[in-house]
């Protein structure tokens, strides 16, 4: 066990953030798996098959074709059926936010507002200027983009995390929602799928812009992150 703040540094495991940033990036890991949860459990609402089962089934697939199997079983279901446009654009709008979840959670995180040494250590700020960015570097296993990398304030990182929560309500809604018993209810749940729409359009409009390639020193960064 590390017994100081001095042999953590000396191991390289000092924290490089802030405890904005940290907390950010935790709801971000925290809502995701929130999220993972829902749409096991909408497999299992719509299919009509409990959930241990759809998670025997689905476990070992990856998080996208967990998304085409309750696509799949709302397509075929005569009382979600008219939701599939909606959940077909939710879906679109959740692998963006898988991207950015990924990157978020497995980069390596450093805030040049942080120091080095014992003062700075001691005197490192717990929560920072809304304004202040800290850097993730992260290492792709797949593409042709070794490294990319993105700067970020803690705020826009929690939005992230945002994100992802207002995607699982709306998710839970879709996959709860009631059968349409009379030409009254049907109205209602086509008024309120055209809201879902204009909502999902909305989010996709606030996700922060696309990554960059790490560029050489000396290059400008294409990654302007909105909200600055």
């Amino acid at each position: 066990m590390l017994k100081s703040r001095n042999e953590e540094s000396r191991f390289g495991l000092a924290t490089r953030v802030s405890s904005s940033h940290l907390e950010a990036i935790g709801r971000v890991a925290a809502e995701w798996s929130a999220l993972e949860a829902a749409v096991v459990f909408a497999i299992s609402e719509v299919s009509k098959v409990d959930a241990f089962h759809v998670l025997v089934m689905a476990g070992p697939s990856a998080f996208a074709s967990w998304l085409d199997m309750l696509y799949l079983e709302i397509q075929n279901s005569s009382q979600h059926r008219e939701s599939r446009c909606e959940v077909e654009r939710l879906s679109a709008l959740l692998k963006k936010l898988q991207r950015l979840r990924n990157h978020i959670v497995h980069a390596s995180w450093e805030s040049k507002n942080r120091g080095k040494g014992l003062i700075a250590a001691a005197m490192d700020p717990k929560f920072v200027d809304p304004s202040d960015t800290a850097t993730g570097y992260g290492f792709p296993k797949r593409g042709r983009d070794p490294i990319v990398r993105v700067e970020w304030t803690a705020a826009q990182i929690m939005a992230v995390a945002d994100l992802i929560e207002e995607s699982r309500g709306i998710l839970s809604e879709l996959a709860n929602r009631k059968p349409a018993t009379s030409p009254r209810v049907k109205l209602a749940h086509t008024l309120r799928n055209e809201a879902i729409q204009r909502r999902i359009a909305e989010m996709r409009d606030r996700l922060p812009d696309p990554f960059p390639k790490l560029r050489p020193k000396g290059h400008a960064s294409r990654f302007k992150p909105k909200g600055t």
